[in-house]
């Protein structure tokens, strides 16, 4: 209804759309992503043009060698990143961070926090690592909601990133050695 008020076009394409594709609620939570744009296959499109005009075994072989540098590269630049989160996700945080709100904060029992700004209400469960905004849900990133409740506990709110964010889980992804 707030999108009808500013525009009635992207209203009326909006509902034209199945509600999976764009509300946050019903997206799923297991894959640890709040993008909703398909832009992995574009990447990987540009990433494979040169590539993508040569015969069928020199194509194979020049995708090899981009890969196999890759990775290479990614077990190198990993090496070298401080702490326990990749260096993306650190950014992310301190972005949070800097957009916390200045709220008043409602303990309902241990770890289960009311973030209540002016204009909105959410709900936060920090055991379950939950709150009604989606966001943390979704990614796996503290929201900013989250980080005021870190705030009030005084926790860090690193501890609470998912571990698919670790550099552990980074330099595991990129460990197969492709060889030459």
């Amino acid at each position: 209804e707030e999108i009808k008020v500013i525009s009635l076009e992207a209203y009326k394409w909006l509902e034209q759309l199945p509600p999976n594709t764009w509300v946050r609620g019903f997206q799923r939570e297991l894959v640890k992503c709040d993008i909703l744009l398909n832009n992995n296959c574009e990447v990987f499109n540009k990433y494979i043009l040169e590539a993508r005009e040569m015969h069928l075994r020199s194509m194979i072989d020049k995708i090899k060698t981009q890969l196999m540098v890759r990775f290479y590269n990614k077990r190198k630049e990993a090496e070298a990143w401080p702490g326990s989160i990749c260096p993306k996700i650190r950014k992310r945080i301190k972005k949070n961070i800097d957009q916390t709100p200045t709220s008043k904060l409602i303990g309902a029992r241990h770890r289960n926090i009311q973030d209540a700004n002016r204009t909105m209400t959410y709900n936060l469960d920090m055991n379950e690592e939950r709150c009604t905004c989606k966001r943390w849900d979704l990614s796996g990133v503290p929201c900013h909601h989250a980080i005021a409740c870190c705030r009030h506990e005084r926790i860090d709110p690193k501890s609470l990133v998912h571990s698919c964010y670790s550099i552990e889980a980074f330099k595991l992804a990129y460990k197969p050695i492709i060889k030459p």
